[in-house]
């Protein structure tokens, strides 16, 4: 069962100021399938990587463009602006 889910947050590029571009997890309860914290909740998302200031962004930070798991659990996530593959082992 899927205990927690993985998202990238990539915001349109006309918002002022610059917000998002971030890994975050969503934390799921095993027994339930649910995640832990309600849809209202302004702490659900948990930030695995974010950039340390977004007023680069976007053309002088990372800006995810997708992620995928392999088959032993680590996360590789891509950057579009910066060309980079990272990988993420605990995610």
């Amino acid at each position: 069962m899927l205990l927690n889910m993985t998202t990238t947050d990539t915001p349109g590029r006309n918002r002022s100021p610059p917000d998002g571009y971030r890994l975050s997890k969503i934390v799921f309860d095993p027994s339930t399938g649910m995640p832990t914290e309600l849809s209202t909740s302004n702490k659900a998302a948990i930030n695995v990587m974010s950039n340390p200031n977004n007023a680069n962004c976007p053309n002088r930070c990372f800006r995810p463009a997708d992620v995928a798991f392999d088959n032993k659990g680590r996360l590789f996530m891509t950057s579009d602006t910066t060309n980079e593959v990272w990988v993420i082992g605990g995610a």
